[in-house]
């Protein structure tokens, strides 16, 4: 359904607003908003004074549309909560509703905001629009209507917070890629006839490819792919940067380039296919994996930790083709049985000579290492159906001294 929430003053005036061209007379604003505005509900939020005073003029409207709800004072916090209660207590899921804040009293328009957010998140709501008649800014004297504002573009701002919160938890752009999306293709319509206009209008676009592409390579643990796309990405960033500054509604993307650079920079690497940059790779796949377990991604920290190691045993047998998979297939079996008969040796007397490979330093370590994210990763990837699966605080503590573990190993 199609819901306005409107909140009554205590001091009706006849007043004359402007709105898209047009002049609406309402004695409350709801009263001419309810001429431009199509609803199916209009909740009417009344504190007792305003039932008594003004609430009559728009019941006496006779619109069956027309529900009032009876709201406390807002005088404490506490009554601040009743409101919410009642307010949220008439919309449901999927909703699109509209908010007038004309006359809401003391904190109700800063809760509006908030009741908007909470809405959009909880209830997938679709906030149309919110609503001011500016009274103040009219003049009767002068036959000066009072401008109505629609601030339904800082709606929009709940978006780019959400989508920022999400970014700076995670690491994860595709929300705010998805904006930059809707972005393009708002301008692109207005500057469609534009050709330089236009271009840079697509360059918001591929910025929002770029984003894209590298959550999805570090979602599904791709680090070659991520590096590729990240090395990439700022020259994206300075090209879109001129139409993001020139745009207002772009300005809280513009605010968060820095950060988005600053996040994915030390991941970036223009060769991680090419055997001589094998080492400077491995530098970055072990920041990759501190990455990850800082944003609490534990599932791609530990699955590429174990490939890691795989690959730091491969550059110190001189065999730099990390990508090879019938190479890194043979030598995961060689390390395979290596640890196993390390862990076979003798506990109390345990010196072990690798047979095959004995051009590997700390092979001690490196075989326990082996033998502990194997378990881990393991324990993970076949979801606990094992029996004594290690619960998932503990799981995570030992994740992270694995991860500290790595740090131990000079490149």
């Amino acid at each position: 359904m199609r819901k306005i929430i409107t909140f009554l003053g205590i001091r009706p005036q006849e007043t004359t607003y402007l709105y898209n061209g047009n002049l609406y007379k309402g004695r409350v604003f709801a009263e001419a908003l309810r001429q431009f505005e199509t609803y199916d509900q209009m909740l009417v939020c009344a504190t007792e004074k305003a039932h008594q005073e003004v609430w009559p003029i728009l019941e006496s409207l006779n619109d069956e549309r027309i529900i009032e709800v009876k709201i406390e004072d807002g005088k404490s916090a506490e009554e601040d909560w009743e409101i919410f209660d009642q307010i949220i207590g008439h919309v449901q899921n999927r909703d699109t509703v509209i908010f007038d804040i004309t006359h809401g009293l003391r904190s109700l328009p800063f809760l509006i905001f908030l009741f908007a957010a909470y809405l959009k998140t909880a209830r997938n709501v679709d906030i149309a629009a919110i609503y001011y008649g500016a009274l103040e800014l009219g003049n009767p004297k002068d036959n000066k209507p009072a401008p109505v504002l629609n601030l339904t573009e800082f709606v929009a701002m709940l978006d780019w917070l959400t989508a920022t919160e999400r970014f700076n938890r995670t690491g994860d752009a595709r929300d705010l890629a998805k904006l930059l999306k809707k972005l393009r293709a708002q301008l692109g319509k207005q500057y469609q006839s534009d050709p330089q206009r236009s271009e840079d209008v697509g360059r918001l676009g591929n910025l929002a490819g770029a984003l894209t592409d590298i959550s999805h390579a570090l979602r599904l643990i791709r680090p070659t792919h991520a590096m590729l796309k990240i090395a990439g990405l700022e020259e994206r960033i300075q090209k879109a940067k001129p139409m993001l500054d020139q745009t207002p509604s772009a300005r809280p993307f513009a605010l968060l380039l820095d950060s988005v650079a600053q996040t994915y920079r030390p991941l970036a690497h223009e060769a991680p296919d090419h055997p001589d940059q094998a080492r400077q790779v491995l530098t970055i796949e072990r920041t990759m994996i501190h990455w990850y377990a800082e944003r609490e991604q534990w599932v791609q920290a530990v699955s590429l930790a174990r490939e890691w190691l795989l690959s730091w045993i491969m550059v110190h047998l001189d065999l730099n083709q990390l990508n090879n998979l019938d190479l890194r297939e043979k030598i995961e079996r060689v390390v395979g049985a290596e640890a196993n008969e390390y862990r076979n040796a003798d506990e109390n007397n345990r010196t072990f000579a690798s047979v095959f490979l004995k051009a590997v330093p700390q092979i001690d370590k490196v075989l326990s290492l082996w033998l502990s994210l194997t378990k881990v990763r393991n324990d993970i990837d076949h979801a606990g159906m094992r029996e004594n699966p290690e619960e998932p605080k503990s799981l995570i503590a030992n994740i992270q001294k694995l991860i500290q573990r790595l740090d131990d190993l000079e490149i």
